[in-house]
């Protein structure tokens, strides 16, 4: 019983924490470009959070706020950080390599996909490797 209490005690506070940034994200967005208008926020945190990793990051990496602040403070609709105007471009081609030089490639059950990890592979800037 002893070893099982920390674990229990670190997935409680895990589930709390979670819970408190999903409360955090507004429930209507704006300045949506990619992303569909009509995203629901679980689809939406999936996506960022997907990006969280891909590029070993934090929300203010590409968003508008301060590392360390509650997100309720963020400004998510806001364009002045210009990591957050990269990850269009790179979600863009990304999007268009996929769908018009991948498209027949692969089968349909495992079509050949990028994603952003194929290159960042949790790194902010995908590091140049040697032939």
């Amino acid at each position: 019983m002893n070893r099982l209490l920390p674990i229990l005690l670190a997935v409680t506070i895990g589930s709390l924490v979670a819970t408190a940034s999903f409360a955090q994200i507004p429930e209507t967005y704006t300045n949506l470009k990619l992303l569909p208008k009509d995203i629901q926020k679980r689809q939406l945190m999936q996506r960022m959070r997907g990006f969280n990793k891909a590029l070993g990051v934090k929300c203010y990496f590409c968003h508008k706020g301060e590392e360390g602040q509650p997100l309720s403070t963020f400004d998510f609709a806001s364009n002045e950080n210009k990591h957050k105007v990269v990850a269009r471009t790179m979600m863009t081609m990304t999007r268009e390599i996929n769908t018009k030089h991948l498209k027949d490639l692969g089968s349909k059950d495992n079509p050949a996909r990028i994603s952003c990890n194929t290159c960042h592979q949790g790194q902010k800037h995908p590091e140049e490797k040697p032939e």
